[in-house]
């Protein structure tokens, strides 16, 4: 299986070496052994390489995590022939002359009754080719441009969206999932309107809830 892994991140740099002058290109492979198969697609971005850097890593580790689970359960269980998957895909939600901006998402599964899913955004300074920070966008959505403030709106629409009412435990996940803390609040992209947060099963509601989003507007100025 490394060999499989390396194969698969030598394909992506000789790709993003290679990229044509379209304005974006998808990477899209296929991964697989004996174990488990796999889909994978990446946005690549002409221009901005570090920025294609930065994605291919994250895939990169979160299919290396895949992986070593795998290994794990060889060395733990070999009784049965389970057929484990991994799949990535990415939405963009605004492609400006400035800015980029995308939501990278996976799905393995490595056994058990549920597989996992995982999310990561990028948002994209193209000028200065840096990621743009949480603390960069508080200032164009919440007033004052706090953790704090932006906590309180998250908690008041998931309250509203999840409809909480008599429901104390669904209410004191909401709450924890959404304490003033960045880590609640990594995972953010940006479209012409607005900023849109999500929060990954778990974080606020049990898993059947699936992923919850909140889409909070630019002030107006």
């Amino acid at each position: 299986m490394k060999k499989n892994l390396v194969f698969f991140m030598i394909i992506f740099f000789l790709f993003v070496s290679c990229v044509s002058t379209e304005k974006l290109q998808v990477i899209h492979v296929e991964p697989s052994s004996e174990l488990y198969h796999g889909d994978i697609n990446i946005p690549v971005i002409n221009g901005q390489d570090e920025l294609n850097i930065l994605v291919s890593k994250k895939v990169g580790e979160w299919f290396n995590q895949f992986e070593k689970e795998i290994i794990d359960w060889q060395n733990t269980n070999m009784e049965g022939e389970p057929m484990f998957a991994f799949y990535s895909d990415w939405k963009k939600t605004l492609d400006s002359k400035s800015t980029v901006s995308f939501l990278l998402s996976a799905y393995s599964f490595t056994g058990g009754a549920n597989g996992q899913d995982m999310l990561y955004s990028f948002n994209w300074d193209k000028e200065e080719k840096k990621i743009i920070s949480l603390d960069q966008i508080l200032k164009e959505i919440v007033n004052p441009a706090t953790l704090s403030t932006l906590s309180q709106v998250c908690e008041n629409q998931l309250k509203m969206i999840l409809e909480v009412q008599e429901d104390d435990s669904l209410e004191e996940m909401i709450q924890e999932g959404t304490k003033p803390i960045k880590s609640n609040f990594q995972v953010f992209t940006l479209s012409k309107e607005g900023v849109t947060f999500y929060f990954n099963k778990y974080q606020v509601g049990p898993g059947s809830l699936g992923i919850q989003t909140v889409f909070i507007p630019y002030i107006k100025k």
